[in-house]
């Protein structure tokens, strides 16, 4: 796989099946499947999908970093995603996250998968038909190849950034119009944390003086909130020359503000 990539259309000579068969329509002439590739705005990641079958999902989605020479696959998923799919990046998680028209039929709407995101090449969660019913989405027939099938009606959204931090959601709209969150390191319905980055900075300080820290020889380097543990992550270094050891994190829970120092000073 050679770096060279004029566009994400270009290189494999097709559309994403979403930007030809939009998600959710409403039963119409379904074009079969073919391979497409996805880029993460920016170019430095793509996603190249690979279908099998004609219709369904079987088939290879490989998630690659592009190289000066030579890309390098850094994540590889034994699906094909017909409906199309958005890549997203997590600077909390530092991986490629995925979120995934799935489309798999099934005898029961509880059971038949339609939503699915992914982080670093692992599953995070799906949502079945049900699952998004209950979230506010409608359901009708969206595919036209025998046997058709009802499902939930909804379009892929984005991958964006939640102001003044490290989060980021991908979004869904449902055919009413609402639009619906999801957090890229769970894949769960995006949850705005309880306490704001100054109340947690308050936490973490007191707990460094707790330590004899002198907070005035630090600068606070990043926070950040992991989603995945529900905690804040603070990160103080020595001001400049500083000196090794000179560097300490404190984590703050966001649901009881309990605090944890690690690290040297």
């Amino acid at each position: 796989m050679t770096r060279r990539i004029l566009s994400c259309v270009a290189l494999l000579g097709a559309l994403s099946p979403a930007a030809t068969l939009a998600s959710g329509s409403s039963a119409a002439k379904a074009a079969a499947n073919r391979p497409y590739v996805e880029c993460l705005k920016g170019g430095a990641f793509y996603a190249r999908c690979i279908p099998s079958g004609k219709f369904d999902s079987a088939g290879v989605t490989d998630i690659y970093r592009v190289g000066m020479e030579k890309d390098e696959r850094i994540a590889h998923y034994e699906w094909y995603s017909r409906d199309g799919l958005v890549l997203g990046w997590s600077p909390i998680a530092g991986e490629v996250a995925v979120m995934a028209h799935r489309s798999e039929p099934a005898e029961s709407p509880d059971k038949q998968i339609e939503l699915s995101f992914y982080l670093g090449g692992k599953l995070l969660r799906s949502w079945s038909t049900t699952d998004l019913q209950k979230l506010g989405a409608t359901v009708d027939w969206v595919r036209a190849e025998k046997p058709m099938v009802r499902g939930a009606e909804f379009q892929l959204g984005g991958w964006e950034q939640i102001d003044n931090s490290n989060e980021y959601v991908f979004s869904v709209q449902f055919s009413g119009g609402k639009k619906v969150s999801f957090d890229v390191l769970t894949g769960e319905v995006y949850q705005p944390h309880k306490l704001t980055p100054e109340q947690v900075k308050a936490l973490a300080d007191e707990t460094a003086r707790g330590k004899d820290i002198k907070l005035d020889d630090y600068v606070l380097g990043t926070a950040q909130f992991d989603a995945r543990k529900g905690v804040w992550q603070l990160f103080y270094n020595h001001k400049p020359p500083g000196f090794p050891g000179g560097h300490f994190a404190v984590h703050v829970n966001d649901e009881t503000k309990a605090t944890r120092f690690i690290g040297a000073r």
